[in-house]
């Protein structure tokens, strides 16, 4: 070019192409899904511990019981725990077990229900069931995750 004009020849980007908006939308789609499955699994740990606690509580006001009555016989009602005084005479505790068993149910999904309860008077067993195993109490000092048995009032 001879004392001419200069073109110049480039162009200018003002925005991103359609490829690289669908990769970005791509990867935050991935990265969402890895987040709320780690969600997922924190929010059923932490509702198997709320159950835990729960029956820990249990175990407690077994032994409130005991220390009433001399024996564990209004702990346990037709297989649960007592949660209506019309259930069980002597238990002054009815309340708080209903509380509990409300609470475990929500935990642990109404599907799996409410913490189940036996006993002979003598010993008893409770167990619930978590979102990944269940759990369970009974007279000997046990907590773990066994289930109860109706027949030997104890976890197995």
């Amino acid at each position: 070019m001879k004392g001419g004009v200069k073109i110049k020849m480039f162009k200018k980007n003002r925005g991103f192409t359609l490829i690289e908006l669908l990769v970005v939308i791509a990867i935050i789609g991935i990265l969402s899904t890895i987040v709320l499955v780690s969600l997922s699994t924190a929010r059923n740990k932490a509702n198997d511990a709320a159950i835990q606690a729960d029956m820990n509580q249990v175990r407690a006001i077994a032994e409130m019981v005991y220390g009433d009555n001399n024996n564990y016989s209004s702990l346990c009602a037709s297989g649960g725990l007592c949660t209506s005084s019309g259930q069980c005479s002597g238990n002054a505790y009815t309340s708080q077990l209903s509380t509990i068993v409300s609470d475990v149910d929500n935990k642990n999904g109404s599907s799996h229900g409410a913490p189940s309860c036996y006993t002979n008077g003598s010993a008893y067993c409770s167990s619930a069931t978590l979102n990944t195993g269940s759990y369970c109490i009974d007279s000997t000092g046990y907590a773990g995750s066994k289930t109860c048995s109706n027949s030997t009032y104890s976890c197995q």
